[in-house]
């Protein structure tokens, strides 16, 4: 069955990018992937009860010296020949620093042409397997930039510290970047469950946050150029790093 569609407004920003060069838009909203405690999911599912995937047709034109980011109520690479559409027809509006933020669970040439955020998650085993499959697939024939977007856990669970430590390790064989993206949840049940270390943890603005970096404590991570998202916890406009790498020419 074709995925619906309706428009979606390409210049919107939210509590986090607000104050920053950043616009947050999606090619398509909603998503199939299994991320626990999804804040996109969570709020969807309140405003609209569904979060069943749907192709956007972007409104609005670009506006200059913005960076546009795609991905943040669904995963663009759920429809790689509309994702590839809509982009091309803004940049031909001028659009010219722009990323995506994917799970990349399907796999197209298009995903070449863009560049790309790749998110790497240690709860999603099955999930991440199949990310890293089509990544390999990306990364054998020229590309657009990718950043490997790591969710780190601070954990003494030795699988989870296998996990992160692997994907380390795929950034080092590849040269890639990385971006640690410290996983935030608001149920307390999960501190308990993922045997996470509570002293790196706090409850901050509804979520139990991260205090700090935790993927530079693994044996990898002395190795890997890490970057980590919103380290200081002030949003996109004291952080930076997704604005720099959205500005990076693309061919």
């Amino acid at each position: 069955m074709p995925m619906p569609i309706k428009p979606w407004k390409l210049n919107q920003s939210n509590a986090k990018t607000q104050g920053s060069d950043v616009r947050s838009s999606d090619t398509v909203w909603g998503c199939a992937n299994a991320c626990k405690d999804c804040y996109a999911r969570r709020c969807a599912m309140r405003d609209s009860g569904t979060f069943r995937p749907t192709l956007c047709n972007l409104t609005g034109r670009p506006i200059p010296g913005q960076v546009y980011r795609f991905g943040t109520m669904g995963d663009a690479a759920t429809d790689w020949t509309h994702t590839h559409k809509q982009i091309q027809c803004k940049r031909t509006e001028g659009m010219n620093a722009y990323f995506i933020i994917t799970k990349l669970q399907h796999y197209s040439e298009h995903a070449r042409a863009h560049p790309l955020q790749v998110s790497l998650d240690p709860l999603t085993p099955k999930e991440t397997q199949r990310t890293l499959r089509n990544l390999r697939r990306l990364l054998a024939k020229p590309h657009q930039p990718i950043m490997l977007r790591i969710k780190s856990i601070a954990t003494s669970d030795p699988i989870l510290i296998g996990r992160q430590t692997r994907y380390l390790a795929f950034a080092r064989k590849h040269n890639l970047p990385v971006l640690e993206t410290p996983w935030r949840t608001f149920r307390k049940t999960n501190l308990t469950q993922y045997n996470m270390l509570r002293f790196m943890y706090a409850w901050i603005k509804n979520n139990y946050r991260m205090l700090g970096s935790f993927l530079y404590t693994l044996p990898s991570g002395a190795y890997a150029d890490i970057k980590v998202c919103d380290l200081r916890g002030e949003g996109c406009a004291a952080c930076g790093i997704c604005e720099a790498f959205g500005r990076q020419s693309v061919v």
